[in-house]
């Protein structure tokens, strides 16, 4: 005859199905994760990331040429390897070309407002 605490302890050895799958579901977001932060930037993102620091730094010498009443300059590398720039006024206009920026085989097109002194994304070429 089987006693109660034979029994018992049969049933509490091992792991549950739950157990498994809780354990299994954690192991899977760590190594999603780990594999995410470890492959490297998509040409697009990089780009992306490029076209807002263009931007960005469009933006902060506008306001410069604004607040001191003198013009700025932004010189950037184009699609073909070109250098391109666009000058910003004190009366907040801006005068150049369209800038083309390229990562990998991806090209994007920032055009310039030049009422406003602003680049913004475009249509590719």
């Amino acid at each position: 005859m089987i006693s109660r605490s034979e029994s018992l302890a049969r049933s509490d050895a091992g792991f549950t199905l739950m157990e498994t799958l809780v354990v299994l579901a954690i192991l899977s977001l760590i190594l999603g994760a780990s594999v995410a932060t470890l492959r490297p930037g998509a040409p697009q993102l990089a780009l992306e990331k490029r076209a807002a620091g263009v931007i960005r730094e469009a933006a902060s010498l506008r306001r410069q040429a604004i607040a001191e009443a003198a013009p700025r300059r932004i010189e950037v590398e184009t699609c073909h390897g070109a250098r391109q720039s666009v000058a910003f006024f004190p009366d907040g206009t801006a005068a150049g070309p369209d800038l083309c920026l390229a990562e990998g085989d991806r090209e994007l097109l920032l055009m310039l407002d030049p009422m406003t002194g602003t680049l913004a994304p475009g249509e590719g070429p």
